[in-house]
């Protein structure tokens, strides 16, 4: 198997199209970009090989890890992500969180339509 993060035996092309792959499966890269890939993808069987196991990986990994989060544990992460987002820090905004439960934002046991922070 291709280690992805080493360039080590691959060529120029095979380092670009194994550190796109991830973009790649996930269809976030451009529409020249995916056919840059691609292209690649059915010229070079080694990283064909390692393509296939990344979508087999993601496959399985998607049908084993189906398991629901609990609301307050999202709405924590969401309250938490929110804050940093509006220019707080992860640390300080987990410092209450994990010294007081019932601290706001994102209590434990907390109604998540009342949060304020909708649920994607």
């Amino acid at each position: 198997m291709i280690d992805i993060n080493s360039g080590e035996g691959r060529g120029p092309e095979c380092v670009d199209a194994l550190r796109l792959m991830y973009l790649f499966l996930d269809k976030e890269l451009s529409a020249e970009e995916r056919l840059h890939v691609q292209e690649h993808l059915d010229a070079c069987i080694p990283c064909l090989e390692q393509f296939e196991f990344e979508v087999e990986l993601k496959r399985v990994i998607a049908c084993k890890c189906q398991d629901e989060v609990p609301d307050h544990l999202y709405e924590r992460v969401r309250a938490t992500l929110q804050l940093e987002i509006q220019g707080g820090t992860l640390a300080s905004a987990n410092a209450p969180l994990l010294a007081d439960p019932s601290a706001q934002p994102g209590r434990i046991g907390e109604n998540p339509s009342e949060s304020g922070i909708p649920k994607a």
